[in-house]
């Protein structure tokens, strides 16, 4: 949520906190189907908001622990099985299980489970009894494979979640497309309908709309602060307009 954003919320949320004083018996239908969109534009806002918020450096710590635990036993079993294979000229499986640790810290994290899934596809093969005899545990066998699906499972969690925050900064865009047409076309003639008949509700729902628009740069969005994910332009260019510390009516 950018400062434009922002400063449109807080300009929702005054007006939504005057209007909801008016006594309803005065108001027309429209006046009163125009107040509780109002509303509805702000819960969702907060909601998509939030959502937009949610960092991703504790989604891809817990995602390359995942990957350090898998790597782990996967080089235990790996170096246990190679010289058994090496010894007894099982060259396919041999290939299959002579990994480094570079080889599953570098690269693709889709590649780095496929290897993992590998060592655990190969050794299974291998006779339970040569693999007891090598410390290869069914215990071991099982804590690889279940390492390995974790793992496997994580691959694209980051890029899934930059993917639907894109998505959400969207659909906060077109929130605030609402939020800023409810007050706008519905609301602010409304109130000069009324003018005559409440001019002190008028002159407190003037003054709820308007802004004091901030100086500074604006904060970049959660999107733009991710390197991977597209610039989504959801600000509303009107309220960015005009002389930094002036009051301004939101657009």
């Amino acid at each position: 949520m950018n400062n434009d954003q922002r400063a449109l919320l807080g300009t929702g949320q005054s007006v939504s906190r005057c209007v909801e004083t008016f006594n309803p018996s005065d108001l027309p239908p429209a006046f009163i189907a125009a107040r509780v969109g109002l509303k509805q534009d702000l819960t969702l806002i907060a909601t998509l908001g939030n959502a937009q918020a949610q960092p991703l450096a504790g989604l891809t710590r817990h995602r390359d622990q995942v990957f350090e635990d898998g790597i782990e036993v996967t080089l235990i079993v790996a170096a246990l099985v190679q010289g058994y294979a090496k010894r007894r000229g099982l060259t396919e499986l041999a290939a299959k299980v002579e990994l480094s640790l570079n080889d599953l810290r570098r690269g693709r994290f889709s590649r780095r489970a496929q290897l993992m899934q590998q060592v655990h596809e190969a050794v299974a093969g291998v006779d339970p009894t040569d693999l007891a005899e090598l410390g290869v545990t069914a215990a071991r066998l099982a804590e690889l494979k279940t390492k390995a699906e974790a793992a496997d499972a994580l691959k694209d969690l980051p890029r899934d979640a930059i993917a639907a925050r894109r998505v959400v900064t969207k659909q906060l865009g077109a929130a605030f497309d609402s939020l800023r047409s409810r007050l706008r076309d519905e609301l602010d003639p409304q109130m000069e309908a009324r003018r005559a008949l409440d001019p002190v509700g008028y002159e407190r729902y003037q003054a709820a709309r308007i802004v004091i628009m901030r100086s500074g740069p604006s904060a970049e969005s959660a999107d733009e602060a991710d390197a991977a994910a597209a610039k989504t332009d959801a600000s509303g260019s009107a309220l960015a307009s005009g002389t930094p510390g002036a009051p301004k009516l939101a657009a």
